[in-house]
């Protein structure tokens, strides 16, 4: 053991803190390794699911086309007699394509193995932040829930703008987490989150998330330079889509927003009321248990219910966990799900890019609840 130099001049020798050190490096070594296991195979899954082909499900085809005009430095619809120019998917994704294509050429597995990579991407940073924020044996327990979710894998291996949108909103929700915050982290959050925007439009819940976070932080500056280049970057595009002379139902998101809101009896605040109540009872029914995925029994009703009161049980106590911990996250969530109660219609694909943030917070609401369970009085 080497003595302290000033404690050697007072005759004692310093506490040895170096193994110490070197135990706690090498736990974290291992919790990395672990960590890139499971991201591992995460990405060799989704590689063997891949799609083996430009599907019949419409959106790879034009996400495929789109990608090919912005190459040719213009973002029209190829696929369409004169060529109009697009306004119903944001730039974000097929500028992506169009840039890996151009390093590889446009091959389908180099689609593929980009949108792979980029979930890939988005569990590592989301494990690191969890690890920094909670601890590592509950961001190893998210992170294995994630890797292997069915719906993740399932995206992951398609030509989808799902896990583009994924690696954007995880790396700006951990940028404006990060403590101390400094003006790379804050530019590093504002640009993450509008080309998550600019990827796909519900994009714009994250814009509102992190906006209200700054201004309840104080940060009035970053929030009104946040604002002003949002306006001029996202709410450009959705200018844009409002105008756009194309306004049908599953090509135009403005379309969608209207469907069912004309021509109700009650007028539309009763209407949006009624969707909202239907989307609720859908999603917390159906299509939450359903991506997790929760195990079922065939024929019966009953594991679903037993299935929905543990998930709000487990998600009111996980959401005050994400809450106190990782705030922004906390509202990114609460905007996203108001924003699917209020939409025409429901699909589990539009909870894929919540996947991760659901499975931590049940986690979060398990710990929770057996720490409470061990605390309690044993019974008389």
């Amino acid at each position: 053991m080497t003595s302290h130099p000033i404690a050697t001049r007072v005759g004692v020798d310093a506490p040895d803190t170096s193994s110490g050190d070197g135990e706690t490096a090498a736990r974290a070594r291992r919790g990395w390794y672990a960590a890139a296991a499971l991201i591992g195979v995460h990405v060799v899954l989704a590689w063997l699911l891949r799609a083996p082909a430009i599907t019949t499900a419409n959106d790879d085809a034009v996400y495929a086309l789109l990608a090919r005009a912005v190459r040719a430095l213009n973002y029209r619809e190829l696929y369409t007699p004169g060529a109009p120019v697009h306004s119903q998917y944001p730039p974000g994704y097929p500028s992506f394509l169009a840039l890996t294509e151009t390093l590889f050429g446009e091959h389908l597995d180099v689609m593929l193995a980009a949108g792979i990579l980029a979930s890939a991407a988005a569990l590592a940073i989301f494990f690191a932040t969890v690890r920094q924020l909670w601890s590592e044996r509950l961001a190893l327990g998210a992170l294995a829930l994630a890797a292997i979710n069915p719906a993740l894998l399932s995206l992951a291996g398609l030509v989808r703008s799902e896990s583009l949108f994924l690696v954007l909103s995880v790396l700006a929700l951990a940028a404006a987490a990060r403590r101390p915050v400094s003006r790379g982290s804050l530019f590093l959050a504002a640009f993450a989150t509008i080309a998550a925007a600019l990827t796909r439009s519900v994009g714009v819940t994250l814009v509102a998330a992190v906006w209200l976070v700054w201004m309840g932080e104080r940060r009035y500056r970053a929030a009104t330079i946040f604002a002003v280049a949002a306006a001029l970057t996202v709410g450009g595009w959705l200018a844009w889509t409002v105008r756009a002379p194309t306004q049908i139902v599953g090509r135009s998101y403005v379309a969608d927003a209207a469907l069912g809101s004309r021509g109700a009896r009650h007028g539309v605040v009763g209407s949006v009321a009624r969707r909202a109540a239907a989307n609720i009872r859908s999603y917390g029914a159906e299509k939450v248990p359903q991506v997790i995925p929760f195990p079922t029994v065939k024929g019966t009703t009953v594991d679903n219910w037993f299935w929905v009161v543990m998930t709000l049980v487990l998600g009111a106590m996980g959401a005050a966990g994400l809450w106190k911990r990782w705030r922004v996250a906390a509202v990114f969530v609460g905007c996203y799900g108001l924003l699917l109660a209020l939409w025409p219609y429901t699909s589990e694909r539009f909870l894929a890019p919540q996947l991760p943030f659901f499975l931590l917070i049940v986690l979060c609401g398990a710990s929770a609840l057996a720490r409470r369970w061990r605390a309690a009085p044993a019974p008389l």
